[in-house]
């Protein structure tokens, strides 16, 4: 578990990025060694439960093309069009929010790492979701976007497929 520092440290950047696509903070309470976060509500919960949970919703192609499509966008957004690169580190299914029209939001930035300006990649202990980690993050540690883009590469899979 972080630190309360190094979750103010994360307060700060996420209060700071604003996408259509990213999930909004609304506030937060920092009370003893707990902090808790206020997102925007989300009407229709994760892509998970929409493909997964107990009452799965029938997902058009155009819909779930709108899905992977919003949530490339967003993670454009913080890989490219930040002021400094934001990797993720754990996209998947249970993390992409959708709004009470299906639109795709990234949400859960406790794993974030900003990756400085001068580097294509750093050494960092691997973090994620067990079956989204890329090969080389997981065998050598080594951070890059790449990361993000392989673990969406197989959140497409699950939503073309419709399988986990």
């Amino acid at each position: 578990m972080a630190s309360i520092s190094g979750k103010m440290q994360e307060l700060k950047i996420i209060s700071n990025v604003h996408h259509r696509h990213l999930v909004r903070l609304l506030g937060y309470c920092n009370k003893g060694p707990f902090l808790f976060l206020v997102h925007e509500y989300m009407d229709n919960g994760s892509l998970d439960q929409s493909l997964y949970g107990d009452k799965p919703v029938n997902l058009n192609w155009r819909g779930r093309f709108e899905i992977i499509y919003g949530t490339a966008r967003g993670l454009a957004y913080l890989h490219e069009q930040y002021h400094i690169t934001i990797i993720h580190r754990n996209i998947k299914t249970s993390n992409i929010l959708l709004d009470n029209e299906f639109h795709p939001k990234i949400a859960d930035f406790r794993m974030i790492r900003l990756l400085p300006e001068d580097k294509t990649h750093m050494s960092t202990k691997v973090a994620g979701s067990i079956g989204y980690v890329a090969p080389e993050y997981a065998v050598h540690g080594k951070l890059s976007k790449k990361v993000d883009t392989y673990s969406f590469g197989l959140v497409v899979l699950e939503i073309i497929s419709g399988k986990r």
